[in-house]
Parts: structure tokens; sequence; C-alpha cells
């Protein structure tokens, strides 16, 4: 039996660690500039991903407002003075004003609240799931090469579209019950991105409820055909009309903006 060297072990595995991620750092980097005649490339990532992480953080500082309003935790550093249920239901009226989309927003001109519903999460579960799809559908599309003034419009775009198709579908069942709604959250972004990627890179793999393996046009084809099937739903509290839209917002941006325009559609990394 031969001696177990604790400190020459430990300096192999150190030495090793180090060696795979420089290789890691290095394969990483030369993704992006091996590529003949594509150096911008790099840049064109970077700057779609800090996109994305903005994107997120809005979401996240607008989910904490949606916290404090609802008295779920205090700020610590602030005076209990600044922290009433006075103020914090001040707070909660003016998200509700301004971060939910609803049909009185278009009688009295709040046309901001299209973009900024998108942002906006009320429970932690909403905000989550959509944080995490978003992310992937950006990551597909990111790895075609998307522009970042592309990727941005997309994002804006499909959630003012998905908006306005959720108005128009809540003004006519409001006529009919009479009963007012609110929508908010990024789900109809999501469902924008998800289009745009499906046509983009379609042999991109996603996993139906984190298990089965498919490929993403087939997992929004799918999803589509169920928010079609429940859009009218009187039970259902999911804005299926603004997935709808948002779909249809993604495909149609693909084929008058992004169509020919992705240097690495059908060579981008798939997950």
């Amino acid at each position: 039996m031969s001696n177990f060297d604790f400190a020459e072990t430990e300096r192999l595995f150190l030495e090793s660690h180090h060696a795979l991620s420089r290789l890691s750092q290095h394969l990483t980097r030369n993704y992006w500039t091996s590529l003949p005649g594509m150096p911008e490339l790099r840049s064109r990532f970077v700057w779609s991903r800090g996109i994305m992480f903005g994107c997120m953080a809005a979401s996240g500082v607008v989910f904490g407002a949606w916290s404090w309003s609802r008295n779920l935790f205090s700020v610590p550093g602030v005076s209990p003075q600044n922290q009433t249920s006075q103020k914090r239901m001040g707070m909660m009226n003016w998200l509700m004003t301004n971060f939910t989309s609803k049909t009185e927003d278009i009688r009295k001109n709040r046309w901001w609240t299209m973009l900024t519903a998108a942002f906006s999460h009320i429970e932690p579960y909403h905000l989550m799931g959509n944080l995490f799809a978003f992310n992937t559908f950006t990551h597909y599309l990111i790895h075609t090469g998307i522009t970042p003034v592309h990727y941005a419009g997309a994002i804006v775009g499909t959630a003012i579209i998905g908006n306005l198709a959720w108005l128009f579908h809540q003004a006519r069942k409001e006529k009919v019950s009479g009963q007012p709604a609110r929508a908010l959250g990024l789900s109809g972004v999501v469902m924008g991105l998800g289009a745009a990627a499906s046509f983009a890179a379609p042999r991109a793999q996603v996993a139906l409820f984190g298990i089965v393996p498919m490929p993403i046009w087939a997992f929004m084809a799918a999803y589509i055909a169920f928010d079609t099937y429940m859009v009218d739903s009187p039970t259902s509290r999911i804005g299926h009309a603004a997935h709808l839209g948002g779909a249809a917002a993604g495909a149609v941006y693909y084929g008058l903006v992004l169509r020919g325009r992705l240097p690495l559609q059908g060579i981008g990394r798939t997950r």
C-alpha cells in the first residue's frame, strides 16, 4: 500500500483546476473571434446580455416594490415613519396605476403601462418562471448573432403588442361581464422571444416541464395551441391573449427584421 500524499494531491488538483479554467476562457473567447469577418460578434453578445440582465434587474426592483407595498418586508436603515401602512398603500396604488395594464389606461392616455406592466410581477413564482424562460430564449437569440438594437426592439415590440392584444380581448370581455381586470408580467415578451427563437434556431432543444427534451418550435407550437384553447376560459387567470399577441409579434418581427440578419443562424449554440 502506497502512502497518501495530501499536499501533492492538492497541488495537482489546483493545477488541473487552473488549466481547465484557462481552457474554458480560451474557448469562450475564441468562439466569437475565430469566425472570419465577424470580430464584432463578441461585442454584440456582451451588450445583448447586458440588456437581458437590465430587464431582469428592472423586474426584480418592481417585484421588490410590490413586496414592500404588501408589507412583506421593511427596508433596513429607513425610518419607520417612512414605512407606515399609509405609505405602503400609496406605493401599491402607484404601482397599480403605472405598472399594470388595464382598459382604463387607453381612456386616460397611460400608454406607458403597455411597456412597464411587462416588468411587473407580484408573486415570486410568476417572476422566477418568466425570468427563467426569458433567459432561455435570450440565450438562443444571442447565439445567432442578433444585434443589441434588434434584441431590445424585440423586447419592446413584443411587450407592447402583447399588452395591446390583451387589452383588445379584455375590452370585449368587459362589455359582456362588466368586470374589469388587470394584467402584468413578462410572459408576452417571453412568448415573443420564443417565437423568434423558433425561427432563428429551430433545432434548439428545451425541456418540457424541465424534464422532457423537445425542439423549441414544437414547445412553442404546443404552448400557442394551449393558449388558443384557453383564451376565452372564464376561470383562467392567465393572460392568454397577451401570450398569443406576443408570439405573433415575435414571429412577425423575425420575418420583417431578423430574417437574413443573423450571421450565426443555424450554427448557434444549443443547451
